[in-house]
């Protein structure tokens, strides 16, 4: 019998058709861009938790700074009264009772916790004497005011615990924040901690006299006696949750703004020139615009970054850090520390 025709094997046509070399090629073109997809995707992954090792890291390095800087420090409360009349139109300067540990140029708290309370900065301080120098007034939400001679005076940066724990009215505090002792009323937005420490200026190798340590801080000159030196935050730009769609303070809402700033040494002495200021950390750290030391993650306790206890010759540092996004979300880190300082307060 002849037999009858067969059905051509693959190897008989001698490959694939041009339909399925384009399915083929499509299917691997698919397959491709997913594990590129997963790929990129682990990549930024990666690169993310590398920025949040990389903040945590360079806070963990501030903080170590910081302790180098004042651990041999005795701390300062600024606090003091008007010497005369501040009128509310008075643009040109302020005479105070007392100068010391207050930064070159910086905030007043005028009358704090009263109805005329008022915040206003001040450009410069005379070289000796207590004159503040160039004021703006009326800022950080207040309003200029009229204050009369003996009203208080208090460095903004100061954050200390009251004297009054046990069941003070409004108007005595500013905020409640949990501490080492539990539970702590304070006054003061904690911005900041002034000080000085032992200083050579004459590099004998001796920082004492006779009646003790020469007290000063390290300014552009090398060390200077009766200079002081301050570590406080400094404000560089604006984060608004609704811009970023995201409730950095966790509070419900994004009605909140805050600014971004970093943490820098200042230290100035009687000559204007000698002043100096060191930065210590990046800009990432966020504090609430007009309410700095507010609640920062919604605990219901306050949050200042310098928190001076002078009794204890203790300062608590609480810094909530813009440390980077995992996922295309913002990361908002708390870091906190305690330093002791060796020579306690001036106080």
């Amino acid at each position: 019998m002849k037999p009858g025709p067969s059905t051509p094997s693959r190897a008989d046509q001698g490959g694939f058709t041009l339909i399925e070399v384009s399915i083929a090629f499509s299917v691997m073109t698919v397959i491709l861009l997913a594990t590129s997809a997963v790929l990129r995707r682990e990549t930024q992954g990666i690169t993310e938790l590398q920025t949040l090792g990389q903040s945590e890291q360079r806070i963990e390095g501030a903080f170590q700074k910081i302790l180098r800087t004042i651990q041999f420090a005795r701390g300062f409360s600024p606090e003091t009264n008007l010497v005369s009349t501040l009128s509310a139109s008075e643009t040109g300067e302020v005479l105070i009772g007392a100068i010391a540990g207050f930064p070159q140029s910086g905030y007043l708290v005028l009358d704090r916790g009263l109805e005329n309370e008022e915040i206003l900065r001040y450009e410069s301080h005379a070289p000796t004497g207590s004159q503040l120098w160039t004021l703006d007034r009326g800022v950080e939400g207040t309003v200029a005011r009229g204050h009369s001679a003996g009203s208080s005076a208090i460095w903004s940066g100061l954050a200390r615990p009251i004297e009054n724990q046990t069941d003070p009215v409004p108007s005595e505090y500013d905020g409640r924040t949990d501490d080492l002792r539990g539970e702590i009323y304070f006054i003061g937005r904690g911005t900041g901690l002034s000080f000085q420490v032992p200083v050579d200026p004459a590099n004998t190798g001796s920082y004492v006299t006779g009646s003790g340590p020469r007290w000063g801080a390290q300014v552009s000159g090398g060390d200077v006696e009766g200079a002081y030196g301050a570590v406080t935050y400094i404000a560089s730009t604006e984060v608004v949750e609704s811009q970023r769609d995201f409730d950095f303070n966790e509070d419900g809402d994004l009605d909140d703004t805050f600014d971004l700033g970093r943490v820098v040494l200042q230290s100035w002495s009687s000559d204007p020139d000698e002043a100096l200021s060191i930065g210590m950390t990046p800009s990432i750290i966020l504090q609430e615009k007009g309410a700095y030391g507010s609640d920062m993650d919604d605990d219901g306790f306050e949050d200042p970054m310098f928190l001076w206890s002078s009794d204890q010759g203790r300062v608590r540092l609480r810094f909530f850090v813009l440390a980077g996004t995992i996922n295309g979300q913002e990361v908002v880190r708390r870091f906190e520390t305690i330093i002791h300082l060796c020579n306690g307060s001036a106080e």
